[in-house]
């Protein structure tokens, strides 16, 4: 038998000389900005599975799409945002009752805070609670930043893809809760900045 991320490694070496296509475990999206040059992308991408002997789930099959789910995000010409399941998921996380319970709810948050640049800021009452050093005693404090994190979210913003083309910026910030970028593109004519992409990296309670 062969693990499951030896397979994974195993294809994306068979499909390393396709070009715009992007694979997250057993997920592939091929993409391209005309519809043509798609038809011949996934003509290419179909011969190598072919080739190769690897199966297609025909039902999660979409092709020509303007607008797909994938890896968590929801995928259209005008950039990605979190899809609905997982923002719907976020918006019936029960208040956290336990350590346990909170470690669960920022595992979620850290993999979508990229979503959005103010959510260290919403988890920052939360923290000390993670702490083993600390009681756990939930109050209304940490409640209204749990809601907030979790409307943070919700509401997050369309981000845009990253354009070489375009001109960029890189916010670079650091603080006691921990440091983070934020990478935005020119959006001209509208003379506005886009989010492509922010990150953060928190400190560990027992070091802050």
């Amino acid at each position: 038998m062969v693990s499951a991320p030896l397979v994974s490694i195993t294809i994306e070496g068979w499909m390393k000389h396709l070009k715009d296509f992007h694979k997250i475990v057993d997920d592939v999206v091929a993409f391209d900005s005309d519809p043509h040059d798609h038809i011949h992308h996934v003509r290419r991408l179909l011969q190598c599975c072919q080739e190769k002997s690897i199966s297609l789930n025909r039902e999660k099959f979409k092709f020509c799409q303007t607008e797909i789910q994938f890896a968590g995000f929801k995928l259209t010409s005008e950039g990605y945002s979190v899809s609905s399941e997982i923002t719907d998921a976020i918006a019936k996380f029960p208040s956290p009752s336990s350590r346990t319970d909170l470690h669960s709810f920022c595992g979620l948050v850290n993999q979508l805070a990229s979503s959005t640049n103010e959510i260290a800021t919403a988890l920052a009452p939360l923290r000390p609670l993670l702490s083993s050093r600390n009681d756990f005693v939930w109050s209304p404090v940490h409640e209204d930043s749990f809601k907030k994190a979790k409307r943070l979210l919700i509401s997050a913003p369309t981000l845009a893809y990253f354009d070489p083309n375009k001109e960029t910026r890189l916010h670079t910030d650091a603080s006691t809760i921990g440091l983070g970028f934020v990478l935005q593109k020119s959006a001209e004519p509208e003379a506005e900045w886009k989010i492509v992409q922010d990150f953060l990296v928190t400190w560990k309670v027992d070091t802050q």
